[in-house]
């Protein structure tokens, strides 16, 4: 099926690589705060804690940390903390 590996899984694309693993996340940029709510949330802070302590809503750390998913072509916050402590990042 065209861009997809041989088992037809969405996940992967041709030649069995997954389309996670297809740019390193240290191509991409991280503002100074996406760095800073990384280091957070591995050390297992709260979106509330986070808020706080920037003084912003806790909507407003939850759309950052969208943007950071998308960076990072995650889907949770889970798989987030894992990928940045694996590519060093914090």
């Amino acid at each position: 099926m065209g861009d997809l590996g041989n088992n037809g899984d969405s996940r992967h694309i041709a030649g069995g690589t997954s389309y996670y693993q297809v740019l390193p996340v240290m191509s991409f940029h991280l503002t100074a705060r996406e760095r800073s709510l990384l280091n957070m949330l591995c050390i297992g802070q709260t979106i509330k804690e986070m808020a706080d302590y920037f003084e912003v809503s806790e909507t407003c750390i939850r759309n950052c940390f969208d943007r950071i998913r998308i960076k990072f072509r995650v889907k949770s916050r889970v798989e987030l903390a894992v990928r940045a402590v694996r590519e060093g990042i914090v």
